[in-house]
């Protein structure tokens, strides 16, 4: 028994002898390649579910080519190609083709045109590489300019879609050739800035519907009050008052019902009165009206002001701030991020005008945090969308409360591919021109050598090298010009992120700039001689040339070997007496 022992106790005494010392590192943010896969994941199930969705509801040409410019122009800004993504570009294209030939020009159901109509479907041809002033002999960008400045007089210039970002690019491509346009693009920054609230907490009116009735004061109305005596909804769903009871509710709401920071009062729309609540907004961000959501209404202001062409002009914005009060562009951009990024909740999402958790919030707040490279606030945003993602196409919002999924998937689409290109060292998605996939690939970038380029075959260490480009561009790992860098396992809480490697063993990788460091079970993979590896990031790549050789035992090295031999020795002749002895016994 007690040579059983003693040889059971050098055995792992040998076995403790290869194991490898653990890395340990500074924190790291995502890294580009794994949002590259679920990006393009993302791009072609969501153009599968837009087709299948267009021939479900059997939607007409004319109400397509409304709805799916936006679809295009994202699908294509993340870099995807499939088969899906073809399919909705030359759906797109064909509705386009068929509505100016029936038409001439580009309408919504109600026979209108729109400024963001247009401008949406100009920056998708741009982004497929088609001229948008002469498409199939259709000049799009005169038939914009035709109708911009009556649609200006009347209101804000994207007001159906809230995506002033692509009105801006479109306006700024074109300015110098269309003095109409030229005209609308000079106006942008006083329409978005007359709603800046730069350092004052003021009131906006929203209608009280049923959904909000319901949330704020639903069953106390219904416990004091009898529907459609004392009040009432329209047909759209508002919440009416009788008159002779309108101010008796209100107070008595007031002084019952807590509205996060709001007041209810009632106005008179011709003999009905309409139950209000007023909202609150303290500066410095974006005041709003009508049913705009809190963070997607001020994160798009600051998107439209990207291309402003008067950063540091100030402008007045007394319309909701101190008389006289005045702030820049840059101001505002600057205040209404920090106001942002300060409302994160700690799910990591952003949230609507009533402080509920959302989706579209959190995605839009991504696009603008990334398109101004605002990492930390980018990161988290990132963090709270993917908690919401189920694979393939498929988002549930935080509160569960839509099943337009659609709409869930392209918001997200548009944040997650912001913030691809904001890893990749792109910038904003809605400069035209500009791809994911290619810039800068091909720059050599010096590598950080370590201290030997060779790797001693057998020696248990792990195989360390650098490079100085950030952790966040990294796309592959490469070795002999073949990818082993496999799927993500783990992060430790130093930081440190595992990925399994292609051919066996493990990849560990770290910020400083990048580091990345080979288990010794994969470079037992490596034949002895020359290897050369290659860390290729968006912007550019490094390479070292190393040898894998076998070990070189040294005197130290050939006595421990012969010690090994003797108590492998030892060990054999303890098992041959051991049998002897069983043998004997039968």
């Amino acid at each position: 028994m007690k040579k059983k022992i003693l040889s059971m106790f050098l055995a792992v005494t040998l076995l403790l002898t290869l194991i490898p010392s653990t890395v340990m590192a500074a924190g790291t943010p995502a890294i580009a390649r794994d949002v590259k896969a679920v990006m393009e994941t993302i791009a072609d199930g969501f153009a599968l579910r837009e087709l299948n969705y267009y021939e479900e509801k059997g939607l007409e040409k004319e109400d397509i080519i409304l709805w799916i410019p936006e679809s295009v122009f994202i699908v294509d800004r993340s870099g995807t190609e499939s088969e899906n993504i073809t399919k909705l570009n030359e759906l797109f294209l064909d509705c386009l083709d068929y509505n100016l030939d029936k038409y001439g020009i580009i309408t919504t159901d109600f026979g209108d045109e729109s400024i963001d109509t247009y401008c949406n479907i100009i920056i998708a041809l741009l982004a497929l590489g088609y001229n948008p002033e002469n498409f199939n002999g259709y000049n799009i960008v005169e038939l914009l300019s035709n109708v911009i400045l009556d649609i200006m007089r009347i209101q804000h210039p994207c007001i159906s879609s809230g995506n002033y970002a692509s009105v801006y690019t479109v306006l700024n491509k074109y300015k110098n050739s269309y003095p109409n346009i030229a005209t609308a693009y000079n106006d942008m920054d006083r329409l978005i800035m007359s709603g800046y609230v730069k350092n004052k907490t003021v009131s906006t009116d929203r209608f009280l519907d049923d959904e909000n009735y319901q949330k704020y004061c639903g069953s106390f109305l219904e416990d004091n009050y009898t529907l459609n005596e004392d009040y009432f909804f329209s047909e759209y769903g508002d919440l009416y008052l009788s008159s002779e009871k309108s101010t008796e509710i209100v107070n008595a709401l007031n002084n019952n019902i807590h509205f996060d920071n709001g007041i209810a009062f009632s106005i008179l729309k011709g003999t009905q009165d309409f139950l209000i609540l007023a909202k609150t907004v303290t500066g410095p961000t974006f005041a709003f009206s009508g049913d705009q959501n809190d963070a997607s209404f001020y994160m798009n202001c600051i998107l439209g002001l990207y291309a402003s062409p008067n950063p540091n002009k100030p402008y007045d914005t007394s319309e909701y701030d101190d008389p006289a009060a005045t702030a820049t562009v840059s101001e505002a951009i600057t205040g209404t991020l920090s106001t942002a990024e300060a409302s994160i909740t700690e799910n990591n999402y952003m949230c609507d005008e009533y402080g509920k958790e959302t989706l579209v919030d959190t995605a839009v707040g991504l696009m603008a945090s990334s398109v101004y490279g605002k990492n930390d606030m980018a990161n988290k945003l990132y963090n709270g969308l993917m908690s919401l993602y189920h694979g393939g196409a498929e988002f549930i919002d935080v509160s569960g409360g839509t099943d337009d999924y659609n709409e869930l998937c392209l918001k997200a689409l548009y944040g997650i591919v912001s913030y691809y290109y904001m890893l990749s060292g792109n910038g904003n998605i809605f400069h035209t021109g500009v791809t994911a996939l290619n810039t800068g690939k091909n720059t050599p970038v010096e590598i950080n050598p370590p201290e030997t380029t060779y790797y001693a075959e057998g020696s248990g260490n792990w195989f360390t090298i650098s490079s100085p480009l950030p952790l966040s561009e990294l796309l592959d790992i490469m070795i002999d010009g073949k990818s082993v860098f496999g799927e993500y396992i783990s992060t430790d809480e130093n930081g440190v992120m595992t990925y399994a490697a292609v051919g066996g063993g493990s990849i560990r990788v770290w910020e400083g700039s990048t580091y990345v460091s080979f288990s010794p079970e994969f470079m037992a993979t490596l034949d002895n001689g020359e290897h050369t590896v290659r860390i290729q990031s968006t912007t550019g790549f490094s390479e070292l040339t190393f040898t894998v050789t076998a070990p070189t035992p040294s005197t130290a090295d050939i006595n421990h070997i012969g010690l090994y031999v003797t108590l492998a020795c030892l060990a054999t002749g303890i098992a041959v007496v051991t049998a002897k002895r069983k043998i004997s016994k039968i």
